[in-house]
C-alpha cells in the first residue's frame, strides 16, 4: 500500500472497458474506487461513497459531459478534486462560464498520446490538501 491508501476515487466513462481499466490501475496504486457509466449512477454512488477525486470522460451519455458531473458534484463537494480524460484537445473542452468552478482541475488525453504515468501524476496532484501546479 502506497501514501495514497485510503483515498476513495470515482471512476465514471460510458465505455465498461475502460471503466474497468481505470478502476483495476487506481486499486493497483492504492486507491479505493468504485465507478459508474453515467451521470445518473455517478451522483447515487458519490451520496454513499463520498469521492476525494472524480476521474471522468469528458463526454458522457444523453448529451451529458464530465463538465455537467464535476458541477453536480462540487455541489457536494467543494474540494473534490477533478480529472477530465477526452480525445478532443483541451483547448476543445467548453469550460466556458464554469471555469472557476472546476479550479484545480486537470485534463489528461485519451488520444495517441495518454500517458499512465501523467494520469497518476494528474490524480495525486488534485487530491485535497495538495496544491495545485
Amino acid at each position: 500500500m502506497n501514501a495514497f491508501g485510503g483515498i476513495r476515487i470515482l471512476v465514471v466513462d460510458p465505455n465498461s472497458w475502460v471503466q474497468a481499466l481505470l478502476a483495476d490501475l487506481f486499486r493497483s496504486e492504492g486507491y479505493v474506487v468504485e465507478s459508474a457509466i453515467n451521470l445518473a449512477g455517478a451522483v447515487s454512488c458519490a451520496d454513499v461513497f463520498k469521492p476525494q477525486v472524480l476521474v471522468t470522460n469528458y463526454l458522457l451519455e444523453d448529451g451529458m459531459t464530465g463538465q455537467n458531473l464535476a458541477l453536480a458534484l462540487r455541489q457536494i463537494n467543494q474540494l473534490l478534486g477533478l480529472v477530465f480524460l477526452s480525445k478532443l484537445p483541451k483547448e476543445q473542452l467548453a469550460l466556458g462560464s464554469h471555469a472557476e468552478s472546476l479550479s484545480g482541475s486537470r485534463y489528461c488525453s485519451a488520444g495517441p498520446d495518454f500517458s499512465v504515468p501523467a494520469l497518476l501524476d494528474m490524480v495525486a496532484s488534485v487530491l485535497p490538501g495538495v496544491p495545485s501546479k
